[in-house]
C-alpha cells in the first residue's frame, strides 16, 4: 500500500518535471496560450493520479483508525461510586 503511494507520488513529480521542461506553466499561465494536446493529456493523467493518491490516503487513514479502535480496552467498574483508575 505504501509502495504504491510512493510510486504514485513519484509519477506526479515526474509529470511536474516534464511540464517544467516543456515550459507548460510559462506558456499557459504567463503568456496565456492555450494548452497543446500533449499538455491536456498530462493534465488528465495528473488528475487521475491525484485522485488515486487521495483514495490510497483515505484507505490508509481508515486502516490506521480501525487499528487504534480495536486496541481500546474496555474497563469495567464494580462500584458505581469508585472512579476509573488509569
Amino acid at each position: 500500500m505504501v509502495g504504491s503511494l510512493i510510486c504514485l507520488i513519484s509519477s506526479l513529480v515526474n509529470l511536474y518535471y516534464i511540464c517544467v521542461e516543456r515550459k507548460f506553466f510559462e506558456r499557459v499561465f504567463v503568456r496565456g496560450y492555450p494548452p497543446r494536446g500533449g499538455d491536456s493529456a498530462r493534465i488528465v493523467i495528473a488528475a487521475i493520479l491525484m485522485i488515486m493518491v487521495v483514495c490510497i490516503l483515505s484507505i490508509l487513514y481508515d486502516t490506521i483508525t480501525g487499528y487504534f479502535a480495536r486496541q481500546r480496552i474496555v474497563r469495567f467498574i464494580d462500584n458505581p461510586n469508585q472512579s476509573a483508575k488509569c
